[in-house]
């Protein structure tokens, strides 16, 4: 009947702000969430509804949604009633028949859940196999899990668990409500959804053919020599750790793994490089890690130089999924997918808020059209991936329109970073064609403490702002000082004061802090990009790269900085 909807609908408002105002009255720190939790239902399920109904009288009753509204205020007020009533009642039983007690109702603060206690669980799962629970999650309060067809990553997402184990239903579920799309794009053919996958495949092939998500890999020629370069500064587990990893491949072809010590008086890293004995070790003193990379290039042999950092593992298909784009001649650059080996403490957690350095689970290609498509702003080269996970075609370094990498940029220099997508920069300046390939991924042991992480990102937005004024003096490439001094303050100041907002109503967990360093960087760009132009003017440059065919002699392991003194520029 009618007038029975009419009551369970102002039922459900008094049920829900009764339960609103036990909530406050029984835990003192959820007295701020109950009431922002009350105001915003009022607005969004009763008032903005009352509002529609007298613009569209049709939709939807306005006395069953004034009936509701009403039970809302009278919510405010019954709990207390139903608290004496149940008291009057529990009298009454205890006089004239069994003893039952009604507990004084106590008001208790529960403690506080720090965010930086929360820790997140990184695990992959195969939806190619059957899936399966997972349970050594028991010190985690969340799961970050990244699903793959086979050794393909299609995408991740965030699943709470809170110490809990994740069971195989749950994962379906979760997997099915947050990647639709990825997993019916990844279906084999001849699949029961042939129709429907099919069109979609087709508008996907005609529109995007660059990014077609189920292409096949390209095959290599096994004659393509490759070499490896891991630069290093006395991390000597986590170089352990990356050469196990390096050294254990699957691939047929000769490859070269070069360490470049840049601190070799510590003597921290010879003695775990002697535990690889394929892997060859080589100094450079002259701190930096452009010209750790430059020493590492001058030294090797190979077709194809790859990059890594030494806090970086990989599985072992990783070098051939990589490399495969090279069977193109005009691709020069490949990078590939970084996802974050741990998120166990509340750094890691928010490098990966601030953008991490994976670059998303759809292939990218980028081309001198990508690159003169943004006519006002920069080409955003730091979108293509980075050099903890990049391969190179050895010729670019001989191509006196490339070059080395700028000594300028990097980490160990007053810039602090940015030497790749100068790199790229360079590379797509010169006509040629960068991709991105998100199967070919590695995963990063991401900062711990907070202190490393600011440090880290202020040195990322010096560089960034290095970066454009290199290419501004000398590329003579004006569109960088749009973004330094129109585009970068402009952002800056809309996400202070989004941030700002968001954190006032407890719905921003990024911290304000992190944004006063990235802002300080900034600020700090230019004179750190002069400072380091300046050291490059006294320590000198790098030698340059000779392909192996053109040496008359095997480069010998020495410095790659000529002592000499050179111009920058």
């Amino acid at each position: 009947e009618y007038d029975r909807l009419q009551t369970q609908l102002a039922n459900n408002g008094i049920g829900l702000y009764s339960h609103l105002v036990k909530a406050a009255l029984t835990y003192s720190d959820e007295r701020g969430p109950a009431l922002r939790l009350g105001v915003w239902w009022f607005w969004w399920w009763n008032a903005r509804r009352l509002i529609k109904s007298y613009i569209r009288p049709s939709r939807f009753p306005r006395d069953l949604i004034l009936a509701e509204l009403k039970g809302c205020f009278v919510g405010l007020t019954r709990y207390q009633q139903a608290r004496r009533d149940a008291r009057r009642i529990a009298k009454a039983v205890n006089k004239y028949g069994p003893v039952l007690t009604l507990p004084a109702q106590k008001r208790q603060s529960r403690p506080p859940v720090h965010r930086q206690s929360k820790r997140v669980a990184v695990r992959t799962i195969d939806i190619a196999i059957p899936l399966s629970s997972i349970d050594d999650i028991a010190d985690y309060d969340s799961v970050r899990l990244v699903a793959t067809r086979g050794t393909r990553p299609l995408g991740d997402i965030a699943i709470p668990s809170f110490g809990k184990p994740l069971s195989a239903v749950r994962i379906c579920e979760a997997l099915a409500s947050h990647m639709q799309q990825a997993l019916v794009i990844s279906r084999e053919p001849h699949n029961t959804w042939k129709g429907w996958t099919d069109a979609r495949q087709a508008i996907i092939e005609q529109l995007l053919p660059a990014r077609q998500l189920d292409r096949e890999l390209p095959q290599l020629p096994l004659s393509i020599a490759v070499s490896i370069i891991v630069a290093t500064c006395d991390r000597p587990n986590d170089l352990r750790a990356c050469l196990k990893s390096l050294t254990a491949q699957q691939t047929s072809r000769s490859v070269e793994i070069i360490v470049v010590d840049n601190r070799p008086a510590s003597g921290l890293t010879p003695p775990v490089v002697a535990e690889f004995p394929s892997v060859r070790l080589i100094d450079e003193p002259v701190p930096g890690l452009s010209y750790a990379r430059n020493a590492g290039i001058v030294a090797s042999h190979g077709d194809v130089i790859v990059s890594t950092d030494d806090d970086v593992t990989m599985p072992s298909e990783w070098l051939e999924t990589l490399i495969a784009p090279f069977a193109r001649a005009d691709v020069m650059v490949v990078t590939g997918n970084t996802l974050p080996l741990e998120l166990d403490t509340r750094a890691q957690q928010l490098f990966e808020q601030y953008g991490g350095l994976g670059r998303g689970y759809a292939p990218i290609e980028a081309g001198q059209q990508w690159f003169n498509v943004f006519r006002r702003r920069a080409a955003p080269t730091w979108e293509l991936g980075a050099t903890a996970n990049a391969a190179f075609r050895a010729t670019i370094f001989a191509d006196p329109r490339i070059g080395m990498v700028d000594e300028t940029l990097g980490a160990g220099s007053p810039t602090g970073c940015s030497e790749d997508t100068y790199v790229f920069y360079k590379v797509l300046l010169a006509g040629y064609t960068i991709v991105y390939e998100p199967r070919a991924l590695v995963w990063h042991r991401h900062r711990r403490d907070m202190s490393a992480l600011r440090n880290q990102i202020y040195n990322y937005s010096k560089g960034h702002v290095a970066y454009h004024l290199t290419t501004v003096v000398n590329d003579r490439d004006l569109r960088g000082l749009y973004d330094v001094f129109v585009r970068l303050p402009r952002w800056r100041v809309r996400q202070t004061l989004h941030l700002v907002k968001r954190g006032l109503t407890g719905k921003e967990r990024y911290l304000l802090s992190l944004v006063a360093a990235e802002t300080a960087g900034n600020l700090a760009g230019p004179y750190a990009f002069w400072k380091s132009r300046q050291r490059v003017k006294r320590l000198g440059r790098s030698v340059g790269y000779i392909l192996p065919d053109q040496r008359e002699q095997q480069v010998p392991d020495r410095t790659s900085v000529e002592r000499d003194p050179i111009a920058v520029g």
